[in-house]
């Protein structure tokens, strides 16, 4: 039940963005996103706006972008960025580091607005020894940063975005996506 498409509203430039439709909590409804997929830049900034008409309480996971590589066994887990909800109610971002096995809140979290769009932007230095580095941008203000850890143990990988939930209070939602970059410099 999980679908995508483009539309012309909302939209953050130009004349078309993408709307991701899922329906939380069932197995073949609760994801669709883009993937760009290969041998990733060993540095790079990667960006997208979003749009997200109305607030939710997430009940589960709410991610929308997700870093995976593959090792001579499996594809695994590296990076994700996905949606909680604070004390207040207010959406927030977290970054989950599954490398080292822990989430990554902003200091001082920045809501995420609700019928606006927003921009994420993750550097991504990856390393499979301690230089690489890790840093998330909202809206252009740096929210999350580490260095000195591995960020990357794979030469081949995957970069997810678009809209993957297993639960939110609304099940059947609509995340929109808009100019999607991968830039050597911000």
């Amino acid at each position: 039940s999980a679908s995508y498409t483009t539309v012309t509203s909302p939209i953050h430039s130009g004349h078309l963005a993408a709307a991701f439709k899922v329906t939380a909590g069932e197995p073949d409804g609760h994801q669709t996103r883009c993937v760009r997929q290969g041998v990733l830049p060993t540095a790079a900034y990667y960006g997208a706006w979003f749009f997200i008409p109305e607030r939710m309480e997430v009940t589960e996971l709410w991610n929308l972008v997700h870093f995976q590589g593959s090792g001579p066994a499996d594809l695994h887990g590296l990076w994700d960025i996905s949606l909680v909800n604070s004390a207040d109610g207010e959406l927030e971002v977290v970054v989950f580091d599954f490398l080292n096995g822990m989430g990554r809140r902003p200091q001082t979290p920045a809501p995420i607005p609700i019928g606006e769009w927003f921009h994420l932007e993750l550097y991504l230095k990856r390393a499979a020894d301690t230089t690489g580095e890790v840093a998330l941008y909202q809206d252009g203000q740096l929210v999350v940063e580490a260095a000195n850890l591995i960020t990357d143990d794979t030469s081949w990988g995957q970069w997810y975005v678009g809209n993957l939930a297993t639960g939110l209070k609304t099940p059947d939602f609509t995340l929109y996506v808009d100019d999607v970059t991968i830039r050597s410099t911000r």
